[in-house]
């Protein structure tokens, strides 16, 4: 029996999609004599959420994220212990989840995956009950993805021109960290993430050590060092041996609590916003289905 398949496409995302480019990829490379397909495109923030929990109420068998991790955040929110299962075509600027799960950046490949891969059951993460799949996290990495959020440009180009311009400016911040219900730790820090898999996007990898399906999340720690020697570690962050670095600390556990100054940037799959509460993060074991390679 042909499976029901829904496209949930962001039409301003990192490859700004049209219908006819989505459908002329789909009756290229989908597999029709397995999927019934149907094609909806967002007409705002939060309206893939709409999309999917509708999608969900159908019984739709496969909703696939058209998008960047901002698309995968909204969708994957609505199918967390349903029958649905979430499929991702890398339509964004970083796509760091489906680089994590090794569908890519490319479109023909990742329509294959949806035809021939597997479903894998995998682990979320719930920030102040705000479900993710990625990361999460506070102080220079959620700056940086707060003030990419505001900018009209899309792309890796202007994504590293607001990180140089940020390097030097974004001070250190000072935060009180709880590691599953243990006394609470002062922390000098760049930045602090909280990962379920491995990659920000564009091959960036802070926490080389996540996984997506071992019950645990990663907790990263980047403290205060002089900047320059961040620079130096560059090459770690994309050959995936930034742990090795003696500035970081990461360190494998269930439940984080980060107590942080008021109106401090933070980011969700990669959606940067300001908080001035306290961050409760918590794993979510073997809660969503996700088709992978």
């Amino acid at each position: 029996m042909k499976k029901k398949i829904r496209f949930i496409v962001n039409p301003v995302s990192g490859a700004s999609w049209k219908r006819g480019d989505i459908e002329a990829l789909l009756q290229k490379h989908l597999d029709y004599e397995k999927y019934i397909p149907e094609i909806c495109f967002t007409q705002a923030a939060g309206h893939a959420i709409e999309l999917s929990k509708k999608a969900v109420d159908k019984n739709v068998d496969v909703i696939v994220a058209v998008g960047g991790d901002g698309s995968v955040n909204e969708v994957s929110s609505q199918l967390i212990h349903t029958e649905s299962t979430l499929g991702v075509l890398p339509g964004g600027s970083g796509n760091g989840y489906a680089m994590h799960l090794g569908i890519g950046r490319r479109m023909k490949k990742a329509i294959e995956i949806l035809n021939n891969g597997k479903v894998h059951v995998v682990d979320t993460i719930r920030l102040n009950g705000m479900p993710y799949v990625n990361l999460s996290g506070v102080g220079f990495a959620a700056n940086i993805a707060y003030k990419f959020k505001q900018s009209k440009k899309r792309g890796f180009i202007n994504y590293f021109a607001i990180t140089m311009n940020q390097a030097y400016k974004f001070p250190f911040q000072k935060y009180e960290i709880s590691v599953d219900d243990q006394p609470f730790i002062k922390r000098e820090c760049l930045m602090v993430e909280v990962a379920n898999s491995t990659s920000f996007g564009y091959n960036f990898k802070p926490a080389p050590m996540a996984k997506i399906d071992d019950g645990l999340m990663d907790l990263i720690i980047v403290n205060a060092r002089p900047k320059w020697k961040y620079f130096l570690s560059f090459p770690k962050m994309i050959n995936g041996r930034i742990h090795t670095s003696n500035y970081m600390e990461n360190i494998s556990c269930k439940k984080v609590k980060i107590k942080i100054p008021d109106n401090s940037y933070i980011h969700l799959d990669g959606e940067g916003q300001m908080i001035s509460d306290e961050l409760n993060y918590e794993i979510v074991p073997n809660s969503l289905k996700v088709i992978a390679p």
